[in-house]
């Protein structure tokens, strides 16, 4: 069709009505995106609280989960995923401080017989690997010393868990050693274990190993007994358990936590230290966080919220009219 018989004109009343509506679009438009971008600055405030208390990762008898545990091999696997890493210790016939979780060699080495009743030059003879993987082959039983060394070369904390042995026989090994108490921590199910290294010194670092019910009565008697922090079986924690242990200035540590699932509900009570047979997968976990609940429901209430914007009497968005007199 040829329109050139139509005066310009003639397309002003026309202009005139589309124009508003269209310049009112851009306006709500351009006031959304400046409303969002504030929304996503004060959700970026909010997940910074929440991720405020990140837990460390400690592993469990070394990177057990991928190596034969309270080995070096294990300890060494745990460099560079793992914060800390936990170690169980048994004394020797000859009072030697070595790692075994068991009392007996039976499970984790190619002997027999009870950790107490064998001299630590019969405990090196063994094999700690095999039984895990034909690729560890000829792992030995390492000392305390030896663990303790391998965990701070590789700048993973030592987790110090006594099975057997007195205060006596710890407190001189790490003077031996000559590590300082704030390089180490030392964990025990013997609360009066841990009232004796307490007396011999105060400085070093103690945390009370427990299960079940947790409440202000036992936190007391961990703190009596000389703990700084408590670590506990995760299926009693909760969110009141958390801030109990919390208000009372002390860290929680949870142990032994392998479902992924498990870790993410940990994380989000705000625990301190998580103690994993799979320190990788925790890791991971912590390195790419799932974007907070905060962030989700300000970003969905913002659409929402612009979406249904009330209009002004001239029809037009009252947010488009607010960031105009900005």
């Amino acid at each position: 069709m040829n329109y050139s018989h139509i005066s310009p004109a003639a397309f002003v009343p026309l202009r005139s009505r589309l124009w508003p509506r269209t310049h009112d679009a851009t306006r709500r438009l351009q006031a959304g995106c400046r409303m969002l971008a504030l929304l996503t600055a004060v959700s970026g405030l909010l997940d910074q609280t929440a991720l405020a208390t990140v837990p460390f990762v400690v592993a469990h008898r070394g990177d057990s989960g991928h190596a034969p545990e309270n080995t070096l091999a294990a300890i060494d696997l745990a460099v560079g995923v793992a914060d800390m890493t936990e170690f169980d210790v048994q004394i020797s016939a000859d009072g030697e401080l070595v790692l075994m979780h068991d009392s007996t060699v039976n499970r984790t080495t190619n002997g027999r017989g009870r950790v107490s009743s064998l001299t630590l030059a019969e405990l090196e003879t063994l094999d700690a690997g095999a039984w895990f993987s034909s690729s560890f082959i000829g792992e030995p039983v390492p000392t305390l010393g030896e663990a303790m060394n391998a965990a701070t070369e590789g700048n993973l904390e030592p987790f110090v868990e006594q099975k057997s042995g007195t205060a006596a026989d710890y407190h001189e090994a790490f003077e031996m050693l000559g590590y300082a108490p704030d390089e180490f921590r030392v964990i025990s199910f013997s609360w009066s274990f841990l009232d004796d290294m307490n007396a011999l010194n105060a400085e070093y670092h103690l945390g009370a190993l427990g299960s079940g019910g947790l409440n202000q009565r036992t936190i007391d008697r961990a703190v009596a007994s000389g703990a700084d922090f408590i670590d506990w079986h995760h299926s009693a924690i909760n969110q009141a358990t958390v801030d109990l242990v919390h208000a009372n200035g002390m860290e929680l540590h949870v142990y032994t936590v392998d479902s992924p699932m498990r870790m993410q509900e940990l994380i989000a009570l705000g625990v301190d230290g998580i103690t994993t047979n799979d320190p990788g997968t925790l890791a991971a976990l912590l390195a790419v966080p799932e974007p907070p609940l905060a962030s989700t429901l300000l970003a969905a209430s913002g659409c929402f919220y612009l979406w249904r914007w009330p209009r002004d009497r001239t029809g037009r968005s009252r947010a488009a009219w607010t960031f105009e007199r900005a």
